[in-house]
């Protein structure tokens, strides 16, 4: 009696034990936790939940209101006035207050990201309310002010140098332990101004291969793994406890080029090289979705700047070749390009945290020697990406640009496409019709004029191929069925954990 007593006992607290185990839901993905600082890793903390921004992107791609209720502009669109939303709390417990805001602010101007490039003269606190006054016209503001590197902080989250120390923010989760660059522990914030999480804790973990995160699909009771590769995603698809949700984002696999180099600031040499790229076999067929080949550069889902009146990209591996020709090439005998004695030879930089990039360089290697050009492949961080841009060592690179991080694709394009370039962009190419017509759109991009602006920018790039495109991005995701309420974000900023429950 005393052994089925002391049996039943300890049934209890392992039923128990497993109720608990329940209660915490894994995320995974490839995407390392790199660094408190919202311009490195604020990516994560607001797809987590754990910080929020002024404004955010709705489920229709529009506008909304997070910490601040509303908004307005002066007539000359100078001076922005946003209302700072009441009763409002950061995890330590202090009030969300206007000089708050102001002081992320500040910090977030002076570091990269979409708020540097906003002409602010200053920022000053009324009430509840925080006022902008502008240099020039700037339509950007309040899409700029919902982009992850503009995530309010509590005042106590800084030191003294003005670098976050603590991730302390406003959303619907804390944070319970931070362990970068693998581990982010969360637990739902019981005081939370808005929709409150059901789930207890979430525990995310970033895994570099798809094979480990394919792995803890299968093994893990409730989960949600981002970012696996097709042939993991077809073989899950047969596992009866887990389902697939898949989304197009405004993310496109691109080619970065470097304009300097001897032979690709010829633009035959560029054109060359994208008709040699055959986008539909390396979407059916490599990636199994042919839908997403790229024609331009946007997808047709973010329609103003989708052109309707371009020609599409096109595979000719013959002209590819005829136009190395006109760019004054020759062949030698084991069929690589030449000129001026020099084999045209390039490496292209890659990294492994989006599965599908180093078999796409794989495929773009092959087809690239149809026509002559031989290319080595360096697979590496993604930071090797931008660190060639600024140190001019790179000479190509397969990378995936998201063109909508905030909620209008202008900003990123201008970064990307205007004077100067960008990390994430054109490298020393310049054109300055595009410029103008972008710097016009920053200050008005719903006039008549400004369609003709979009035209002008979509034809030179599809032309001038500053980059060159290949795919568009397809999120594919692997859920637990035990999960109910799990959405995906078009536009990739939130995780919507606090929409998610446990099915019992």
């Amino acid at each position: 009696m005393k052994y089925l007593k002391k049996s039943l006992i300890m049934a209890a607290l392992a039923g128990a034990a497993l109720s608990l185990q329940a209660q915490t839901i894994t995320i995974t993905s490839p995407w390392e936790l790199k660094s408190k600082d919202p311009t490195v890793g604020g990516y994560a903390f607001t797809r987590m939940g754990i910080t929020e921004t002024l404004v955010s992107i709705n489920k229709a791609g529009g506008l909304k209101p997070q910490l601040a209720t509303d908004w307005s502009v002066s007539d000359d669109k100078k001076v922005w006035t946003f209302t700072l939303r009441n009763n409002v709390t950061f995890s330590d417990g202090e009030a969300l207050t206007a000089d708050a805001v102001i002081h992320s602010l500040e910090v977030a101007k002076e570091k990269p990201g979409p708020l540097k490039g906003v002409p602010i003269l200053s920022m000053q606190s009324k009430n509840n309310s925080v006022v902008f006054t502008l240099e020039k016209p700037y339509t950007l503001l309040p899409a700029a002010l919902g982009h992850h590197t503009t995530m309010i902080l509590s005042p106590k989250a800084y030191d003294k140098d003005g670098d976050v120390n603590q991730v302390v923010g406003t959303g619907p989760f804390n944070v319970k332990e931070f362990t970068p660059p693998q581990r982010l522990s969360i637990v739902k914030k019981d005081d939370y101004w808005g929709e409150k999480a059901s789930i207890d804790e979430i525990e995310y973990i970033a895994a570099s291969r798809s094979v480990t995160r394919a792995l803890m699909a299968e093994s893990k009771p409730s989960i949600i793994a981002y970012s696996l590769d097709a042939a993991s995603i077809s073989r899950l698809k047969h596992n009866p406890k887990l389902d697939v949700m898949s989304i197009m984002l405004p993310r496109v696999i691109t080619i970065k080029v470097n304009h300097k180099h001897p032979f690709m600031q010829d633009i035959n040499v560029r054109q060359a090289m994208s008709q040699a790229i055959n986008r539909n076999g390396i979407a059916a067929s490599l990636l199994r979705s042919p839908e997403i080949k790229t024609t331009q550069l946007l997808p047709p889902s973010l329609s103003q700047w989708h052109n309707t009146d371009l020609e599409p990209f096109q595979y000719n591996a013959d002209n590819a070749k005829a136009l190395l020709e006109k760019a004054g090439f020759t062949f030698n005998g084991e069929g690589y390009a030449e000129k001026d004695g020099k084999v045209f030879e390039i490496t292209m930089r890659t990294y492994s945290d989006r599965p599908e990039l180093p078999l796409i360089a794989n495929a773009i290697q092959d087809q690239f020697k149809k026509i002559g050009i031989k290319m080595d492949i360096s697979i590496g961080s993604y930071t090797e990406v931008p660190g060639g841009h600024q140190d001019g060592t790179l000479e190509v690179a397969l990378m995936s640009r998201n063109y909508a991080t905030v909620q209008s694709p202008l900003n990123n394009i201008a970064s990307d496409f205007g004077r100067g370039g960008a990390d994430w962009g054109a490298m020393n190419w310049e054109n300055e019709a595009v410029a103008k017509a972008l710097d016009a759109l920053k200050l008005d991009n719903t006039d008549d004029a400004a369609d003709a602006n979009r035209a002008l920018v979509t034809r030179a790039i599809q032309e001038e191929l500053p980059v060159i495109p290949v795919i568009w991005y397809k999120q594919s995701v692997v859920v637990s069925k035990n999960l109910k309420g799990v959405s995906l974000d078009p536009f990739d900023t939130t995780y919507r954990l606090n929409e998610i429950e446990l099915v019992k």
